[in-house]
């Protein structure tokens, strides 16, 4: 049985693999704050995992994010009182 879900508000990178750009416009480029919704399968001290699908019988999911502690900003229960 899964746990309740959770909303997770991290920061990630932000990065451009394209062309070449001018050192004004690179200079601009700050991490993104990110919110990412799904159940914990997984936490340890320096990361938790989440899944955002599975499949009825719960074997089989996608989505997966494991995202490292340092970079969590809060975590939210979707579900109330819990």
């Amino acid at each position: 049985m899964l746990p309740p879900p959770v909303l997770i508000e991290w920061v990630d990178i932000s990065s451009f693999d394209g062309s070449w750009m001018e050192m004004s416009d690179a200079r601009q480029y700050k991490p993104l704050t990110v919110k990412t919704c799904g159940w914990v399968v997984a936490e340890t001290s320096e990361y938790i995992t989440l899944v955002s699908s599975v499949s009825d019988d719960e074997e089989t999911t996608g989505s997966v994010n494991s995202i490292p502690k340092g970079c969590v900003v809060s975590v939210t229960s979707l579900v109330p009182n819990v």
